[in-house]
């Protein structure tokens, strides 16, 4: 059995794409109920708007998801796969990155910078059983980072940091700069005239089923226990 619950994890996603998907048929269908074919037009400019969000929301939901399992797991540094750990170990590598100052010669040799980051490293490497030993704990805010604009080497990033397969984005990526395409045209005005109904559509089929996918794989990928190290 599965170190997380798929079914627990499906259904939480299922039910934020419930209502995000039911706020975007409820656009449609009032767009739908307009005589002005013209109007319908301009008006699909805001479903253009509100299904970036929903990709973008949806990316950004499925992802916390996996990490909140992953964190209640409480499973050691030492169990969890080589990107989670380097992930996990985020604030410690910070702080070896830091100017932190050796106590002993903090006021002897205060601008050593070499000296001052070889005292950082020994505490490391005394330390680095018990930090094994540590839970894991991944940050969402540093790890789900979609930069308020997701281009395919953006979703590629947090794709690798949590361990997945990034190259899987290569299958997405003229649908996901297309999507962007549109919603960029729409706020600088270079789509006046509006959106046509089979645009539109082919566009809304294109962005669900890569959220169809990505559930998929995450969701394969908690069926295998992929993040655990073998």
């Amino acid at each position: 059995m599965p170190l997380i619950d798929v079914l627990s994890f499906r259904e939480e996603v299922e039910q934020e794409r419930l209502w995000r998907e039911s706020e975007i048929r409820l656009l449609k269908n009032n767009i739908a109920n307009i005589e002005d074919f013209g109007e319908q037009k301009i008006l699909r400019k805001a479903l253009i708007v509100m299904l970036y969000a929903y990709f973008e929301g949806m990316c950004k939901f499925i992802f916390t998801s996996y990490i909140h399992h992953l964190n209640k797991l409480e499973l050691q540094n030492s169990q969890v796969a080589w990107s989670l750990l380097a992930s996990s170990f985020a604030p410690v590598f910070k702080a070896l990155n830091s100017d932190t100052k050796n106590k002993y010669f903090k006021s002897v040799l205060p601008n050593d910078e070499k000296l001052h980051r070889f005292a950082r490293q020994k505490e490391f490497v005394e330390n680095f059983s018990l930090i094994l030993s540590n839970k894991v704990s991944l940050d969402e805010k540093e790890i789900v980072d979609l930069e308020s604009n997701i281009k395919p080497f953006v979703l590629k990033k947090v794709l690798y940091l949590l361990g997945f397969k990034y190259e899987k984005v290569d299958d997405w990526s003229g649908k996901i700069e297309k999507l962007l395409k549109f919603r960029n045209d729409v706020a600088h005005g270079s789509r006046k005239d509006g959106i046509g109904k089979a645009d539109y559509q082919i566009l809304e089929d294109e962005v669900l089923h890569i959220v169809d996918s990505i559930v998929f794989f995450v969701s394969e990928s908690i069926n295998n226990d992929e993040f655990v190290r073998h």
